[in-house]
């Protein structure tokens, strides 16, 4: 699996045709060298300063969750640690993973035989968005059966000892590749933290490349109960 990236290195080509603009054309006849040096000087210097300062702040983001879940309430929480989903049969040890930055882009590693578990991302039980990722076509193929998970299948998810189960209230398969930094960006939101509690499963797609990814959003099978059983006595 490619995971999802958060990209800050921008297409120079793309980044000239926008800036190339009628007015922008204006100013360059009058000015003859000032558009050629604002493109050849100014621009890539300016997209590697805003890149820069996007890989900071990410990684701000990131600290700054993992301080969370390490302090207060969280802090006797037990971290994920085996993902089942019956209707797949499915049954996985989880394995932390973290966010590596190379170059100007930036990703969530993800296991080789096993589930891969954001360790940025929310804790069992806790509220928040808990993100788990893995291979469907390769080192194990971990995540190979995904794609036959429908809405209303039972995720359980184990801490330890503790158990905790989920149903599935979302399916989405999202173009990726060739898409704009914007429609990626947008793509990515869904392993993005959220303010309710919920697993988020992520893998390529299809089986035999990956040029989309698979997202599936799960939420407590207690709080979807309770809301059935409120709809049902109205």
């Amino acid at each position: 699996m490619q995971p999802f990236r958060n990209t800050h290195t921008t297409d120079k080509n793309k980044v000239q045709h926008s800036v190339a603009s009628s007015d922008l054309k204006q100013i360059g006849a009058i000015y003859p060298g000032l558009l050629t040096s604002f493109r050849d000087k100014l621009l890539p210097a300016l997209i590697l300063t805003l890149a820069a300062i996007a890989g900071l702040l990410a990684q701000d983001n990131i600290a700054a969750a993992k301080d969370a879940a390490n302090s207060g309430d969280n802090a006797n929480v037990v971290a994920p640690t085996r993902l089942v989903i019956p209707s797949i049969n499915l049954d996985s040890v989880i394995e932390p993973v973290d966010w590596t930055s190379t170059g100007g882009s930036s990703a969530w590693d993800v296991a080789d035989y096993a589930v891969s578990w954001h360790n940025a991302s929310a804790m069992p039980g806790q509220s928040g968005n808990m993100v788990f990722s893995g291979h469907h076509n390769i080192k194990g193929k971990v995540f190979r059966n995904l794609k036959n998970v429908e809405v209303g299948d039972i995720v359980t998810v184990y801490a330890g000892n503790q158990r905790f189960d989920y149903i599935v209230t979302k399916r989405m398969i999202l173009r990726e590749l060739f898409q704009s930094q914007e429609k990626r960006l947008a793509n990515a939101r869904w392993i993005n933290p959220f303010s309710d509690e919920r697993v988020t499963l992520v893998t390529c797609y299809p089986n035999w490349t990956n040029t989309h990814r698979l997202v599936l959003v799960a939420k407590p099978l207690s709080d979807v109960n309770q809301r059935k059983a409120h709809v049902l006595e109205r």
